[in-house]
């Protein structure tokens, strides 16, 4: 990644592109070895613990900084590259037959490509990367993958707070947002990942029944990344 930002692309989809391709692995090797420290029996060498992280900070900061200077010169929009707000328009609804589309918190992009490894010999798999929504925080992201966002979607304030409206809605919390979908997609279901992996087959066939989108919602990530 160092070698590939010493001639930096101009542009903010090239920067995307470089990321989506291979400049991610940095991010997931970093993952990796802050899951494997913990399993050590002995602890490693702090001097040499401390640089690997200082080295990894450091070219994070330049990928961000060019990134964001590439964004600010192409004025804050990226062509030729999906956006979250269309994720719904352009993924789901326009998918023939039955769609599981799983809402998971806090998934980066590098944590997708693993999946999509893992999903590779049970499947025909297909990962692209989509520009996400300004502020990047959770009601703000998901309310933006919510059916209307790729035609009317905003952050505006409300009662001192912001909020994302999509469509005219307020989509403050998760229950709005689940009223959105079941107002506009009435054959679809709401599940949270916990019960997909505790249910019965027989008992997760009764609840989906003959749903044409089932919305699958999962936390876990980012618990598990606040709670240390």
């Amino acid at each position: 990644v160092e070698s590939a930002l010493s001639k930096a692309p101009a542009s903010a989809g090239a920067w995307v592109n470089g990321y989506a391709t291979s400049w991610h692995k940095l991010d997931r090797a970093q993952r990796q070895l802050e899951a494997w420290l913990p399993k050590l029996d002995d602890d490693p060498d702090e001097q040499a613990l401390a640089a690997v992280r200082h080295r990894y900070d450091d070219v994070l900061n330049r990928l961000a900084q060019g990134f964001v200077g590439a964004l600010e010169a192409s004025e804050w929009s990226i062509d030729d590259v999906l956006s979250q707000t269309s994720v719904y328009a352009d993924v789901v609804a326009s998918t023939p037959g039955r769609v599981a589309f799983f809402l998971v918190d806090a998934m980066r992009y590098e944590m997708g490509v693993e999946l999509a490894e893992r999903l590779e010999p049970h499947a025909d798999v297909t990962i692209r990367p989509a520009i996400g929504t300004l502020p990047s925080i959770t009601k703000m992201g998901m309310a933006a993958l919510m059916p209307g966002a790729a035609t009317s979607y905003d952050v505006i304030g409300s009662g001192g707070k912001l909020v994302a409206r999509v469509g005219g809605s307020e989509l403050a919390d998760r229950q709005s947002r689940t009223s959105r979908i079941k107002a506009l997609v009435p054959a679809s279901v709401d599940l949270e990942l916990g019960e997909v992996h505790t249910l019965t087959k027989n008992k997760l066939q009764a609840k989906i029944g003959d749903a044409k989108l089932v919305v699958v919602r999962s936390q876990e990530i980012d618990f598990f990344g606040e709670g240390g």
